[in-house]
């Protein structure tokens, strides 16, 4: 996957340079031409380009994960929850065939989550896909308010932009629980127990070889050290923040457009300056980021994502 250089630099080009220079191709022009001087303040400011910098190097340069590369609401499929009693699929005729047989059946999963469109996929920092997961939700929490029919829906609309925010806290949790279980998990089982170097002695020989190895392992990785974990998930939400800022600014900016806001351009202007205006601010945080804890930042984050989903309402 290291090797999918193309479309690496086709990422590259989207999403770090071309929203922060005046690219031809940027689509803000023509969805929301009133934007040019949010536009050109954002371009112009040395902190920003500073800190898409430092971002880029990590998208370059620090190959922790195998990532999907392009994620974001759109390319994920989450199945309806099932009762206890999960029912019974009966499997198609074909399936039969192939199975030499009749009235197999099969149980179905209670729930399955799965990420398609993975073309984009390489090794990168842990904190990429996240933020660009984070940073599409948060455009959808925008653009409730642009389908707002009638201002008696005002209330309805501005929950369902509040129940997203709130979905940013219940995705980075999820991910912090699951980053601890493998992490301890890694710890408690040490190597994967598999090792070629001891073929050939005997069975007692390669026995103490292995217990060493994996006492050896145990201790070079302190898995259940929650100092270092908390260090950790910092130095990912650290990223994660920033990465969710540039996925904002390039789905406003940039070519890749926004499908939740095609709708009329001056609605569309005014929540669009918003949201730009949201991760201007946040992408100037990122220095204070790391020295957070993952936990406050992104309390804080969540907090003024929600007094500016607040003012987008205000402003229709």
């Amino acid at each position: 996957f290291q090797q999918n250089i193309k479309l690496i630099e086709v990422t590259l080009k989207v999403f770090f340079q071309d929203p922060y220079c005046d690219c031809p191709i940027n689509g803000w022009r023509k969805r929301a031409p009133d934007l040019k001087e949010a536009v050109s303040k954002l371009q112009a400011d040395e902190n920003v380009k500073a800190a898409v910098y430092f971002l880029e190097d990590r998208f370059t340069n620090a190959p922790q994960a195998l990532l999907h590369g392009d994620l974001h609401t759109g390319s994920i499929f989450v199945s309806g929850t099932r009762k206890q009693q999960d029912p019974i699929e009966k499997i198609t005729q074909q399936e039969k065939q192939q199975q030499g047989g009749a009235g197999k059946r099969r149980r179905l999963p209670k729930r399955e989550v799965v990420a398609f469109d993975c073309e984009f996929a390489f090794y990168g920092p842990m904190g990429f896909d996240i933020g660009q997961l984070i940073g599409n939700i948060c455009m959808g929490a925008f653009a409730q308010v642009l389908h707002m029919k009638h201002v008696k829906e005002r209330s309805q609309k501005q929950s369902c932009s509040m129940h997203l925010a709130k979905q940013i806290t219940e995705v980075w949790s999820a991910y912090v629980k699951s980053f601890e279980s493998l992490f301890r998990q890694h710890d408690a089982h040490g190597s994967d127990g598999h090792n070629d170097d001891h073929e050939g002695a005997s069975e007692e020989e390669g026995k103490n070889a292995k217990s060493s190895q994996k006492k050896c392992v145990r201790t070079l990785f302190p898995g259940n050290d929650p100092v270092l974990i908390a260090k950790l998930l910092n130095g990912v939400w650290a990223d994660a923040h920033g990465f969710a800022c540039l996925a904002i600014i390039r789905r406003i900016i940039g070519i890749a457009d926004a499908p939740e806001m095609r709708v009329d351009t001056a609605a569309r202007t005014k929540v669009a300056r918003v949201a730009l205006n949201f991760a201007y601010k946040q992408l100037l945080e990122l220095p204070s980021s790391p020295r957070d804890g993952h936990v406050e930042g992104m309390t804080r984050f969540c907090k003024a994502l929600s007094k500016a989903i607040t003012l987008c309402f205000l402003t229709q």
